[in-house]
């Protein structure tokens, strides 16, 4: 009885599990909402030209994140895109950002910044010069394989019963009190709440066994 969540259950459909899943707590009540989920949330990625697999760059990168900044090649050194990443990743001050090279052919790469997290708030800001120099750009692709040209288009759409929301990530727990989803895919699914009338009447048998053990032990 200490704990009155444990008659508090419920259980969760969703019409399209590949468009999205949904989980409910204690907090929640019964219903149903159509979930028609318009865009999902990305992370931030920017995308150089192409370079050589020997060529080298004097220029400083300044990356910010949220606020917070990482500066890598602020001596003006003559370095490759390889070490550019490494110099990135391995950096106690980054701010949110993972660096990769792809090697496209013909002795050619390109750099890729992505941001850790999901959505605008994430989105990576450039300065210094080198962001300049090797052409990096964001390289977002929309649900219509478009390039985004509005970061916040990053953040996620979906409408809940016609009402429009947009959140930074594809996990959404803030929405609908007592219901997280997931949103997996673009498409329309009827999220189901229903009282789990089988795990109540489990728990309010624990319940009666457990009394009736106490009763047996003399207490």
């Amino acid at each position: 009885l200490s704990s009155l969540d444990k008659f508090k259950l419920f259980s969760t459909t969703s019409s399209d599990q590949e468009v999205l899943s949904v989980t409910a707590n204690s907090n929640a009540a019964t219903g149903s909402f159509e979930i028609d989920v318009s865009r999902l949330a990305q992370r931030h990625k920017l995308g150089s030209t192409e370079h050589l697999n020997d060529a080298t760059f004097a220029q400083a990168l300044t990356i910010e994140v949220g606020g917070k900044s990482l500066t890598v090649n602020a001596a003006g050194d003559s370095l490759t895109l390889d070490e550019i990443r490494d110099l990135i990743n391995e950096s106690e001050n980054n701010p949110g950002v993972t660096a990769s090279v792809l090697n496209v052919g013909d002795d050619k790469q390109r750099l890729v910044l992505t941001a850790e997290d999901e959505g605008f708030e994430n989105s990576i800001t450039l300065s210094g010069g080198l962001e300049t120099a090797i052409g990096l750009g964001t390289i977002n692709r929309n649900a219509a394989d478009e390039m985004i040209s509005n970061l916040q288009d990053l953040d996620a759409e979906f409408f809940v019963d016609n009402y429009k929301v947009n959140t930074p990530g594809n996990n959404v727990s803030s929405v609908i009190e007592g219901l997280d989803f997931q949103l997996m895919a673009v498409g329309v699914s009827t999220a189901t709440v229903n009282r789990d009338a089988s795990g109540v009447a489990s728990n309010v048998q624990k319940l009666a066994d457990d009394s009736g053990a106490i009763k047996t032990a003399g207490l």
